[in-house]
């Protein structure tokens, strides 16, 4: 048998010659109209029309996915797209609700499961968040209710490091990364409270929390009044304990109006915790003493070398 056009084999005397397929060997996809000639065995191929060459597409299996591959698009209209996505379908420049909020939802699970194909798991371990990525090379990364980001891999890896936008990221004890969605005197003025509250109602246990989660315990509100003064007024004595001997805090800082944590349990009668606080801070200025003494000493002894 012979062949009369490029890419058109035959198969015995069969009428219907093709040129394989577009997706796994399937020949009967991409047909070519041919017609045949006086001479057996012998046929020549004729160029398809527009509406056969469609009906054909249509018959491809994923010709769509293959028209989607081909879109243009810029990094400016993809980062609209995933702050979209990352704002519940609203677009975060015309404020238009162009996506319901469960198609967003649905989009975004599948983003996270499967959307950098065979990375997908990797990436939802380093990254953890949902992320497209395209044949250019860049990653559409979504944020769920924070932004959405079109840049690289690397840019990924290193934002997570930075920001606690992990999935299982832990949102209260993370000292070491940044939560951009807490405003930053929000969550100070919540902090000072919470402790004032814990060093006035006695609970040690919380008192102890903030300290393993790296609180400052000296830090003073408005007044100027520390978690010493609070617990020292109270007359919470193993929280003042606490306080001045495992957090080694300051013993006699003074509040707007001058007064010290001694000073507070005095005046509501806690002599016990004055007493304590008073020797605490005597035990300081002596080993405070002790360390200048020394130093002194030695000033003397070198201007009477030199002397």
């Amino acid at each position: 048998m012979e062949k009369s056009a490029t890419n058109v084999l035959l198969a015995s005397d069969s009428m219907m010659p093709h040129s394989g397929s577009y997706y796994g060997g399937h020949s009967k996809h991409r047909q070519v109209q041919c017609s045949p000639v006086p001479k057996r065995g012998r046929l020549v191929a004729v160029p398809p029309s527009p509406q056969s060459l469609s009906r054909s597409l249509s018959l491809i299996p994923g010709h769509k996915y293959a028209m989607s591959c081909s879109m243009e698009v810029t990094a400016e209209t993809m980062s609209v797209m995933a702050a979209t996505l990352a704002n519940g379908g609203i677009c975060p420049t015309t404020g238009e609700q162009v996506l319901k909020p469960d198609a967003v939802r649905d989009v975004l699970s599948l983003m996270h499961s499967c959307g950098m194909y065979d990375y997908s798991g990797q990436f939802a371990f380093k990254v953890g968040l949902p992320a497209k990525s395209g044949v250019c090379g860049a990653v559409m990364l979504v944020i769920p209710n924070v932004m959405g980001i079109f840049r690289g891999l690397k840019f990924s890896d290193e934002l997570v490091q930075v920001f606690n936008f992990h999935r299982y990221d832990n949102l209260r004890h993370a000292a070491n990364k940044k939560d951009p969605r807490k405003q930053k005197f929000e969550s100070r003025g919540q902090k000072v409270v919470s402790l004032l509250f814990s060093a006035s109602s006695g609970d040690v246990t919380a008192m102890r929390r903030y300290a393993l989660a790296g609180l400052n315990m000296g830090q003073k509100d408005y007044d100027g009044r520390t978690a010493l003064h609070l617990a020292a007024s109270e007359g919470h004595m193993d929280i003042v304990v606490f306080l001045l001997e495992k957090c080694h805090v300051p013993p006699s800082p003074k509040d707007r109006w001058g007064h010290t944590p001694a000073d507070d349990a005095e005046e509501f009668g806690h002599f016990e915790v004055a007493e304590y606080i008073k020797s605490v801070e005597s035990k300081l200025e002596k080993a405070k003493e002790e360390v200048v003494i020394p130093e002194v000493e030695e000033e003397a002894q070198a201007e009477q070398i030199w002397k």
